[in-house]
């Protein structure tokens, strides 16, 4: 029996999927697994195809996983923006609420010293 692809050679063995015979060559080209190179190719291309394809079903995941990140790295830096923007607002209060007691004191005073003029001019 002859080799289906190289027709001049002896065939050594014949392939377990299709049937045909093949030589030395081609069984060593195919790794030897019982498979011609024909049969030993469309397994690679099926297995080609359905990595592909398992490879694109990971790339909405992916996507999703890289969105969530970003959200929660954006939500992170607002939140630490937002806790500086608080206390810088905190410090604006605490001093403009000292002013306020200040300017209070001060017109309680002016407002005693008027009273003492009112009082006096009264008399």
């Amino acid at each position: 029996m002859k080799c289906f692809i190289h027709g001049n050679q002896e065939a050594v063995a014949v392939c377990k999927k299709c049937g045909k015979a093949m030589c030395a060559s081609c069984s060593s080209y195919s790794g030897h697994s019982g498979l011609c190179p024909v049969c030993r190719k469309q397994e690679f291309e099926l297995k080609r195809t359905r990595l592909n394809t398992e490879i694109e079903s990971y790339k909405w995941p992916i996507i999703g996983y890289a969105a969530l990140t970003i959200l929660f790295c954006w939500t992170i830096i607002g939140g630490i923006y937002g806790g500086y923007k608080w206390y810088q607002c905190s410090q604006e209060k605490s001093a403009k609420q000292l002013e306020v007691c200040k300017l209070t004191a001060e017109i309680n005073k002016l407002n005693k010293a008027l009273s003492y003029r009112s009082t006096s001019s009264s008399i």
